[in-house]
């Protein structure tokens, strides 16, 4: 069995210039191959392992690599006078399976099309060539249930044509079809819709002309053809990838010589779910050659592409309509040629590249995404501990969470009032998406009012410091009552209406005359506006916040008079 030779730096390699947007930085950077026979290292497909690694299919090999990029194991298959693999699929504990193309050894001339299936741990279970002409390709294969289904090529009256197979996963053909029998062409991809109908996407062969055209079709669960179309110009245009969105419409990326300067320049398509071409969009103008190869959902209605533009390797992201959100190309790899964009659930994803390094065939993994950083979550930013006897106290814990993908820190908590303690051994650490709690005690040692705003004091990259409120009545009486030794100054009534939708009023009443400064903060504690900051003279006052540009959520209104803090919070539905 052949190994890999694996080269690998972490962080940015000074062989690999990439100019990138804003937020966006290379994590890491690996490269695989060449093998040491010193035959090619190629990727055409890739697909992520259950141990956060990669499992990546070449012209003839098929290999994983750990997290790391360390190579696990690797297979080829020499007993086939030629294999080309084009597509890897993960089956979860299942292992591995993956197609392509392969001639038996003696029969060079006639392709069949080929099919494997591999243990997690790299056994190839079975391998096997299928034949229903001179010349056969698959090139994508899906799960569907207990069953396979793959898309490729087939001849008929000597012309390509879409061909759909069901297997079973040890290989038993279920079923073979033909669906588009008048239209030549080929299948590129697959995908299965909620209504357990297919979606095919290929290139139609003379269908208007003699040109080749991005082509899609619905197949119904029963095998019927629901609607099929074809999108381009007068030239040779190609779709390679596609992904579904959540409304069932299609993205399609590939080439176009129909548009742009007529020479190879990249593609995007738009389809909604019948199939009707909603937008398209194309560019690179510079280099002949252009493509976009692949295509993934990175977030709601975000996507990220790869291929090759302006002679590099080439990435960007759009949104559900096609508009360019950013975009980065390799200035330094000519040769690069993006095929493979996988993405990750923290909003990162791997780019795999063919290469050239040093003169030999190379592999180019690189992960992108925003730094690792932590990020302070706290669910509740105020909390009134009502009243409690002097010399008494009351118990509450503060949740703390981590939402970042880096280990949140807390070097410090500090707070002012006597009337509270903190129970906090620094440093506190935290795990992504986990949470934590910080033990708060309300402890009056006299009959009065206590207010007090906690400082949290973290690595939080965006928010090194976040603030929360307390508030508690220390009383003398099992009946709490407001202390008599402070007359009441400064009064807020409820928040109305609440919830509210765009303006509500809350009533400010002060004794006399004095500062006064009414300020809103969302639940991160972040400052929103500020309702009124100024001199509020003696009596009762309507103060008004109109919210029309802010977003719908959970605030919290502070009210500060002397020594007084009153706090409430609002709920905003528009």
């Amino acid at each position: 069995m052949n190994t890999l030779k694996v080269i690998f730096c972490l962080l940015v390699m000074t062989s690999l210039a990439i100019a990138q947007p804003e937020g966006i930085d290379t994590l890491w950077t690996r490269y695989v191959g060449p093998l040491q026979d010193n035959s090619e290292a190629s990727v055409s497909w890739a697909d992520t392992t259950s141990n956060n690694g990669f499992v990546i299919c070449g012209d003839h090999h098929i290999f994983a690599l750990d997290s790391l990029c360390n190579e696990v194991w690797h297979v080829s298959y020499p007993h086939y006078e030629r294999c080309y693999i084009r597509y890897i699929l993960t089956v979860g504990d299942s292992g591995y399976v993956a197609v392509g193309m392969g001639a038996y050894t003696g029969l060079p001339e006639y392709d069949k099309t080929f099919f494997t299936r591999i243990s997690t741990d790299g056994v190839i279970l079975l391998d096997t060539l299928y034949s229903y002409s001179n010349d056969d390709e698959a090139n994508c294969i899906v799960q569907d249930g207990n069953q396979l289904v793959v898309t490729g090529e087939t001849r008929m009256n000597d012309l390509p044509h879409v061909f759909l197979m069901n297997l079973t996963y040890a290989g038993d053909v279920v079923d073979f079809t033909i669906p588009l029998e008048d239209n030549p062409g080929d299948g590129r991809r697959i995908d299965i819709l909620e209504d357990s109908g297919l979606i095919i996407v290929g290139q139609s062969h003379g269908q208007q002309g003699e040109q080749t055209s991005p082509m899609a079709a619905k197949i119904t669960s029963t095998g019927d053809v629901e609607w099929v179309e074809y999108y381009g110009g007068d030239y040779h245009d190609v779709a390679w990838d596609m992904v579904l969105t959540d409304d069932n419409s299609l993205i399609l990326v590939g080439e176009t010589q129909s548009y742009g300067d007529l020479s190879q320049n990249c593609y995007l398509l738009g389809v909604d779910s019948t199939g009707d071409e909603q937008w398209h969009d194309d560019f690179g103008y510079e280099y002949d050659g252009e493509e976009l190869r692949s295509v993934s959902l990175i977030q709601e209605n975000e996507y990220v592409t790869t291929g090759t533009a302006w002679g590099n390797l080439y990435c960007c992201k759009i949104d559900g309509m096609g508009n360019e959100l950013w975009s980065f190309s390799g200035e330094d790899i000519v040769q690069g040629e993006g095929r493979v964009v996988l993405t990750h659930p923290d909003n990162t994803f791997t780019v795999l590249s063919n290469i050239q390094m040093h003169g030999d065939d190379t592999i180019a993994l690189m992960k992108f995404g925003q730094p690792p950083s932590a990020d302070i979550y706290l669910p509740v930013i105020y909390h009134d501990f009502g009243w409690c006897l002097v010399d008494s106290s009351q118990n509450w814990f503060l949740p703390v969470g981590n939402t970042g993908n880096a280990e949140l820190i807390i070097d410090s908590v500090v707070w002012n009032s006597p009337g509270f303690e903190i129970m906090f051994s620094s440093p506190m650490a935290i795990s992504p998406d986990t949470q934590d709690s910080i033990l708060i005690q309300f402890i009056p040692t006299e009959h009065t009012s206590y207010t007090d705003q906690v400082y949290l004091y973290s690595n939080d990259p965006d928010e090194p410091h976040r603030i929360v409120y307390l508030e508690g009545l220390g009383t003398n009486t099992a009946t709490p009552e407001s202390p008599d030794e402070q007359p009441i100054s400064f009064r807020v009534s409820s928040v109305f209406p609440n919830p509210f939708n765009t303006t509500t009023t809350l009533q400010v009443s002060t004794s006399r005359t004095g500062e006064v400064d009414i300020s809103v903060f969302n639940i991160k504690g972040q400052l929103i506006t500020w309702l009124y900051k100024s001199v509020m003279n003696e009596g009762d006052h309507i103060v008004q916040w109109d919210a029309g540009d802010v977003a719908n959520g959970i605030y919290i209104i502070r009210a500060h008079f002397e020594d007084q803090v009153v706090v409430q919070k609002a709920l905003l539905v528009k």
